[in-house]
């Protein structure tokens, strides 16, 4: 569980800096951009990798029981997290709609895990990603207003959905093999 903790930490600490302009400021000088770019990337993976680790070591804790019945809205939460995700990247009209796509999609994604994973390892990963979301999506609120954007064409809305559908697709047909639950099986 230290893994998974310390992962959490310093991947979602590392994501708070942009909300820091001081101290971001501050390392931006100091180590110019591209050397703090290297190592905001170099720490994330970091991160990230204390995070994969650290969840499959774990020892199972039970803390709850999920309801399988809740497996179906798992799966339209994460088909939606999947669809929102590229939305944040690919200049298209549901950015125009979706204000913080991308933190919305994490979100969308914890909260799908959450209703289907109940020992404490997955409650500190998808709880503190959904925290880590809803916190992100409250204090950009508070920076600044999301800049209104000009249409799009619809086919721009059309490669967000498809990128979406596709990793979507992707990662549920290797669900299995990556993180030994299959996604495809509803029994």
């Amino acid at each position: 569980m230290t893994s998974l903790l310390l992962g959490l930490i310093v991947f979602i600490g590392l994501h708070q800096l942009p909300g820091l302009p001081t101290l971001r400021g501050f390392l931006l000088q100091r180590l110019g951009e591209g050397s703090y770019k290297g190592a905001f990337s170099l720490a994330a993976l970091v991160g990230l990798g204390l995070i994969v680790y650290g969840k499959s070591v774990a020892q199972s804790v039970h803390v709850y029981t999920p309801l399988e019945d809740l497996r179906i809205a798992t799966t339209l939460l994460v088909l939606a997290a999947f669809v929102l995700f590229p939305a944040s990247i690919v200049p298209c009209n549901l950015r125009r709609l979706v204000h913080h796509p991308q933190l919305i999609a994490v979100a969308l994604w914890a909260l799908g895990h959450l209703l289907v994973n109940g020992d404490l390892a997955s409650v500190l990963l998808f709880g503190g990603f959904l925290g880590f979301a809803v916190n992100g999506i409250v204090s950009a609120n508070r920076r600044a207003k999301v800049p209104g954007l000009d249409r799009k064409p619809l086919m721009a809305d059309l490669a967000a959905v498809v990128i979406g559908l596709a990793a979507w697709a992707a990662l549920s047909w290797f669900h299995d093999q990556l993180f030994g639950v299959s996604v495809l099986a509803f029994s």
